[in-house]
């Protein structure tokens, strides 16, 4: 079983509290190390946050198959309180099974 967010999730204002703040933003994939700048890289690090990736779901679905799995379930749901989930599922899980 493989969980990861919707690649959507990534390319919003990570800072969203409605759903005004739904405009896309950064270009996909993302990544904190090249679209956030040295200042705001240096806070997320004093606080101890971790640093994102994004990644296409050629890269997430394909890459499963491509290590000889196959998909055998597939599910996608929302988080509460995130206005991007009244929109778009931002989480998805997949179960494979070795060919």
């Amino acid at each position: 079983m493989a969980g990861f967010l919707n690649p959507i999730t990534f390319a919003v204002n990570p800072a969203r509290r409605s759903a005004r703040d739904l405009h896309l933003r950064y270009k996909l994939p993302y990544a904190d190390l090249t679209h956030r700048t040295p200042k705001q890289l240096a806070q997320q690090m004093k606080k101890g946050q971790s640093l994102e990736w994004s990644h296409t779901l050629t890269d997430q679905l394909g890459g499963q198959i491509a290590a000889g799995f196959r998909i055998i379930g597939f599910y996608e749901d929302a988080s509460p309180g995130d206005p991007l989930s009244a929109y778009v599922p931002n989480h998805i899980a997949t179960l494979a099974e070795k060919a």
